[in-house]
């Protein structure tokens, strides 16, 4: 995925595209949390967070792997916090 991303800008939008429908669904109270944990303004949210995480498997600063691991409760997410947040 990290090739991909890296040599197409145009799966990079398509992947960024999808990302920012499907987090459309997340409640807007997780949305409001979120948004101020990311520092942005909730209307913001699945922009930034779509951005962030699809620069981030881009870049190779997370895997697959690490962000679909997210839903786990035993999970390690501090890189994604870390992304989430811009840093």
């Amino acid at each position: 995925m990290h090739a991909t991303l890296q040599g197409s800008p145009a799966v990079k939008r398509s992947v960024i595209k999808e990302c920012v429908v499907s987090e459309r669904a997340t409640p807007a109270g997780k949305k409001k949390t979120y948004s101020a944990f990311m520092n942005v303004s909730p209307d913001r949210y699945e922009a930034a967070m779509c951005n962030r995480l699809v620069n981030a498997l881009a870049d190779g600063r997370i895997t697959y792997v690490d962000y679909q691991k997210l839903s786990s409760p035993t999970a390690d997410s501090s890189k994604v916090i870390k992304i989430m947040q811009g840093r």
